[in-house]
């Protein structure tokens, strides 16, 4: 494999006989060259999710650590990312809502450079008063502003179902 280099136009040349050692009827088709751009991307995915507690109460609330990396080649700018707290279908863009129709938490978490990561926390979700399972959808780049190298490593999940706790006053 060869490095694709920076940014740019690139010229990749392709040589026979580079060195004349061989008798040939032309000497003029020895080469073939092609042109071609470099264009460098960023590319965000999700790649952690911890919940505070680990297991909401049901009623409560709770935190969503987030762990946000840049695996491209180029800075990722003004990374918007939205967290779901029910919400098991796929998110196409930040104006999703959850099952019981309420908007994600959302948060600028600002630019992450190349082999990057940075961790965000959402507090204060809301962790439902049902007690059937529940999914919380983390999306990077949820308002689809960067061009991407890959745009479908966007979003990771993590299930839980809220418990009742004992109420000691």
């Amino acid at each position: 494999n060869l490095k694709a280099g920076l940014n740019g136009t690139k010229t990749f040349r392709a040589f026979v006989d580079a060195t004349a050692q061989t008798i040939e009827v032309s000497e003029t088709n020895n080469q073939a060259v092609l042109v071609y751009s470099v264009i460098t991307k960023p590319d965000v995915r999700i790649t952690g999710i911890t919940l505070t507690p680990a297991v909401p109460s049901r009623g409560g609330e709770f935190d969503a650590k987030v762990t946000v990396r840049n695996i491209g080649s180029a800075p990722a700018s003004n990374v918007l990312v939205s967290v779901w707290v029910n919400r098991p279908a796929v998110a196409t863009n930040n104006l999703n809502t959850n099952l019981d129709g309420s908007a994600p938490a959302s948060a600028t978490v600002g630019t992450i450079a190349t082999n990057t990561s940075v961790l965000y926390t959402f507090t204060g979700l809301d962790a439902g008063t049902g007690t059937m399972a529940r999914v919380c959808r983390a999306f990077a780049d949820s308002d689809l502003s960067l061009d991407e190298i890959l745009e479908t490593d966007n979003q990771r999940t993590i299930g839980y179902t809220p418990e009742s706790r004992a109420d000691f006053i």
